[in-house]
């Protein structure tokens, strides 16, 4: 790749070790992983054990969430979850599933008028993830550093050479 090519991009993902992006490199889309290993942490582990590997596939997604992503808003039910399980704990000590049925009876056997208080509750919280969401959007959209721009552009020079 020749010099004085523009190169810009956006951070797709965030993990422990680096970065998942989108590159623009003149006219071609390249997707790739951005690796930033500090020098101290690549010198006294140069190889991953097993345990330190996530055990699913869903944990290994839930790593390599971006810790600045809006928490996903909640139902009314989990709202009127979130209250009853910390009075039923101490009840049903140990015993979580009968927890989760005695407060899903509970929530069956509300009147609609006092489940519109939770049903308010998920609204404010909607809301909140709504806008929450398009201010980490916006700034998801920001161009690449330079100094991530440049290790990009190395590395694609050792790529075509």
């Amino acid at each position: 790749m020749p010099a004085g090519h523009l190169v810009t991009g956006v951070i797709d993902g965030k993990f422990e070790h680096g970065y998942l992006v989108t590159v623009n490199v003149g006219s071609t889309k390249l997707r790739g992983v951005l690796y930033h290993v500090p020098q101290e942490t690549h010198a006294a582990n140069n190889s991953a054990s097993s345990e330190d590997l996530p055990s699913s596939r869903r944990s290994l997604r839930k790593g390599l969430r971006d810790p600045s992503h809006p928490k996903s808003n909640r139902s009314g039910y989990n709202f009127f979850f979130a209250e009853h399980y910390a009075r039923l704990k101490p009840l049903y000590c140990g015993e979580e599933k009968a927890i989760s049925k005695e407060i899903g009876q509970l929530w069956n056997n509300l009147t609609k008028s006092e489940k519109e208080f939770y049903e308010e509750k998920a609204m404010r919280d909607k809301e909140r993830y709504r806008t929450e969401m398009l201010e980490y959007k916006k700034a998801k959209t920001i161009p690449l550093m330079a100094s991530m721009i440049i290790i990009m552009s190395l590395r694609l020079m050792d790529l075509s050479a």
